[in-house]
């Protein structure tokens, strides 16, 4: 059995750095002083676990953590060049897109009863109505594609076509 001076200046530290370690339950003092080889073990099985390299998993495998990186920085570049090819779109500019086109759809839907109200008083059958209430919504419909084709650059022509083809019917 060692003092605690004796011990702190074998295993090279401060009285105080002893006191420290014993305080966090590395090293235990006996009734009769410090025993050397229990502390030394103790202080080392410290070291080596403060100095490895551990990952929150727990493997520690430093070649396992390089491979992770290299496929996030694969990841990475893929996505950037999807997003620069026009494959891939960022999700707040795809939530204010559609937004944008749901409030353009609520305001034209909205707008259908006081621009067709004064009209629907002047007509006399059901058949005139129904007619009249169609161009109206076919009206609104083809505004609503226009403005798509507008904001889109290209048009789509699937809508347009389904607008033809609706308007047709």
């Amino acid at each position: 059995m060692i003092t605690r001076a004796q011990l702190a200046k074998h295993l090279d530290l401060s009285t105080r750095s002893i006191q420290r370690l014993q305080e966090e339950e590395i090293i235990s003092r006996g009734d009769g002083g410090y025993d050397l080889d229990e502390c030394r073990v103790n202080y080392i099985r410290y070291l080596r676990k403060k100095g490895s390299y551990t990952l929150k998993d727990g493997t520690g495998d430093i070649t396992a953590e390089k491979a992770r990186l290299t496929k996030a920085q694969a990841d990475e570049r893929e996505i950037s060049v999807k997003k620069m090819m026009g494959e891939l779109i960022a999700a707040d500019e795809v939530q204010t897109t559609w937004s944008d086109y749901v409030a353009n759809a609520r305001a034209k839907l909205l707008a259908l009863p006081s621009k067709s109200a004064q009209q629907l008083l002047s007509l006399e059958s059901y058949q005139e109505v129904e007619t009249y209430l169609k161009e109206m919504v076919y009206e609104a419909l083809e505004e609503l594609a226009i403005d798509e084709a507008d904001t889109d650059g290209e048009g789509d022509t699937a809508s347009q076509q389904d607008l033809e083809t609706t308007t047709s019917t």
